[in-house]
């Protein structure tokens, strides 16, 4: 299971504060080092970039790993969504992304 950091930003110069996105999600892998580089490469695959109503760009851009934990349950389809929420308002997320000495699962 592995916890990942989304930041919204709004333009090309949006200089913050920011909302960020906390997702909950799986990654089925052999080992741990197969599940951290997975987990990195879901993060960068959910980056994406539209249009709003006042026709500025919105991104939605991959800020790194908060947490990646061992999950023993083989019904779990790699990839899934287990939760997710919104971090409103934030100048800076330097508190909710670890290094990866400090996920759970390296501990």
């Amino acid at each position: 299971m592995l916890s990942m950091i989304m930041r919204c930003k709004v333009g090309a110069y949006d200089y913050g504060p920011w909302t960020f996105e906390e997702q909950i999600r799986m990654v089925s892998a052999p080992d741990v080092e197969t599940a951290y580089a997975e987990s990195f490469a879901l993060g960068k695959a959910e980056e994406h970039s539209y249009a709003n109503a006042d026709n500025e760009m919105v991104f939605s851009e991959f800020v790194g790993l908060q947490d990646l934990d061992v999950l023993e349950d083989d019904t779990i389809t790699n990839g899934a969504e287990i939760r997710s929420r919104f971090l409103l308002e934030r100048s800076d997320a330097s508190d909710l992304v670890r290094p990866q000495e400090r996920l759970q699962v390296y501990l």
